[in-house]
């Protein structure tokens, strides 16, 4: 059994907030924007994506800003989110590391996400 490494990794976390970008299919058309629901507040740590990782890739994808998000928060893959600063991200992939009562994302940011 994994041990519970909660308390471990709140000890590295900061507040973070993201607003959700939503999707709306119109006609045929995908386009997104920001939700209009308050801004989520949540605590974690944010931080680039391995060096090692990041050579996995496919190549095509090595060129872009690759980022780990660790918190107990629970987001959807392809949810798009933006930061205080204004920096987009999207949410690549999900690990659910349950018996450690925390998640590990993948982002991406980029303007066009």
């Amino acid at each position: 059994m994994m041990p519970n490494l909660s308390n471990a990794v709140r000890r590295f976390e900061e507040t973070i907030q993201f607003t959700i970008v939503k999707k709306t299919v119109t006609d045929g058309d995908v386009a997104e924007a920001s939700q209009v629901k308050p801004a989520l507040l949540f605590e974690g740590q944010l931080q680039p994506l391995h060096p090692q990782a990041l050579l996995v890739k496919p190549e095509g994808q090595r060129h872009f800003k690759w980022w780990t998000l660790f918190t107990d928060l629970k987001l959807e893959v392809d949810w798009i989110v933006k930061d205080e600063h204004g920096l987009i991200y999207r949410v690549m992939d999900v690990t659910d590391w349950h018996a450690g009562d925390f998640m590990t994302y993948q982002l991406i940011e980029g303007p066009g996400v």
